[in-house]
């Protein structure tokens, strides 16, 4: 998988506000998300961050802490560059398995890393499209940073008739290649435990339907379970059809639909199925209910 392909995906983690290179004892490019801005005083964050840095032994390969309301953890790239990531709190996926994972892939071409860095420092204030062009936003908060916060660009409100569009739409795709019957098996096995997914009922010809309440409002929340639902399902298909995710790219997903459902490449939910780590602590953090 591609640098930028591993640095994406990591965004996505909703408890991840923003990360950062580090060159020596100085910080070299930060990113954070959009949303985040009314939560965050940079310049205050980035002194303190500074000062925390500038103590730190040269050879540490690890270091926590916590600072404001959040937390933060540095990894040692090699003997110059660090990498610093912040999130919404102490999340132990995050720690011991996906930031690890992504230092691993970073350090394989240092200067690819530079540049991508480089970039992203120059996007902390993107338009829609260059969210959609570049790096996906994450969509979730810590239970403190309610809903009202999250960028209204990222979703603009989706309605239900667009959720299932998009479903139907993934669905179909899959359809043409696993039979209806196998593809509304996999819908069903991978459908996480949330009572409001549980009102989308799955047609033996895989089509899918919603039997709720259909006026009550959609909100990010409810997104959150949507990609949850959607990886998932992709997760069980690419078990038969390795490049399943990437066939998919190639037909042009509507950015509608993409704002929706979690499209990740194959080799990324190999790596996720593979991870046998004893973790009882969600991604989601306690974004979740």
């Amino acid at each position: 998988m591609l640098h930028d392909e591993y640095i994406k995906n990591f965004l996505e983690i909703p408890v991840v506000i923003g990360i950062s290179l580090c060159q020596s004892k100085l910080i070299a490019s930060s990113y954070f998300k959009k949303e985040f801005d009314e939560t965050l005083n940079k310049k205050e964050l980035t002194i303190n961050i500074k000062n925390i840095i500038s103590d730190l032994p040269k050879d540490l390969d690890f270091f926590e802490f916590s600072i404001k309301d959040f937390y933060g953890y540095i990894y040692r790239l090699d003997e110059i560059y660090r990498i610093l990531i912040l999130v919404v709190h102490d999340n132990n996926v995050v720690k011991t398995f996906r930031a690890k994972q992504l230092c691993n892939k970073l350090q394989e071409d240092i200067h690819q890393t530079i540049r991508i860095f480089n970039n992203l420092s120059k996007q902390n204030i993107p338009n829609k499209q260059s969210i959609q062009e570049n790096i996906l936003f994450d969509d979730s908060r810590k239970n403190k940073l309610t809903d009202e916060y999250i960028s209204k660009e990222i979703y603009d409100e989706p309605d239900l008739d667009l959720i299932l569009a998009a479903l139907n739409y993934l669905s179909q795709f899959v359809c043409s290649f696993l039979g209806p019957k196998i593809t509304s098996n996999f819908w069903n096995i991978s459908r996480p435990e949330y009572e409001w997914l549980s009102k989308f009922e799955i047609k033996y010809s895989s089509s899918i339907i919603f039997i709720g309440d259909s006026s009550q409002k959609i909100n990010p929340i409810s997104i959150l379970h949507i990609r949850e639902w959607t990886r998932k399902f992709m997760n069980q298909c690419c078990q038969v059809i390795r490049d399943l995710p990437e066939r998919l790219e190639k037909e042009k997903i509507d950015d509608s639909y993409r704002k929706i459902i979690s499209i990740y490449t194959s080799e990324y939910l190999q790596d996720m199925n593979n991870f046998s780590g004893d973790f009882s602590e969600s991604l989601f953090g306690d974004t979740l209910p």
